[in-house]
């Protein structure tokens, strides 16, 4: 074999090998925006579904009724602190889970 024959051949298989490569980033790429788009999916349905929900009307309340408004009014004191920190514990989750080394 004479030598630009060899050398045609050397650069037809890197240019194989790196379109190979590239093939496969790009692969591994939609993978991951795959990941993300079900992600993102779950996330738009959960505030799709917060937002059909109604306020219950209020009532005027007299003194025989303090006790279950109070225990009523702290039980929703408790619920907003516990989704607060739930809220917080995604924030964080979703913080460790940016891979950095990406860019």
């Amino acid at each position: 074999m004479d030598p630009t024959t060899i050398a045609i051949w050397v650069a037809v298989l890197g240019g194989l090998y790196a379109l190979g490569l590239s093939g496969y980033r790009i692969f591994l790429a939609i993978r991951a925006l795959k990941v993300q788009l079900d992600r993102a999916k779950g996330l738009i349905a959960d505030i799709a579904a917060a937002e059909h929900n109604d306020p219950t009307p209020t009532v005027p309340t007299n003194r025989s009724d303090l006790v279950r408004v109070i225990t009523e009014r702290q039980a929703l004191k408790r619920a907003r602190a516990r989704k607060a920190e739930a809220r917080q514990r995604r924030l964080v989750q979703r913080i460790r889970d940016i891979e950095i080394d990406k860019r």
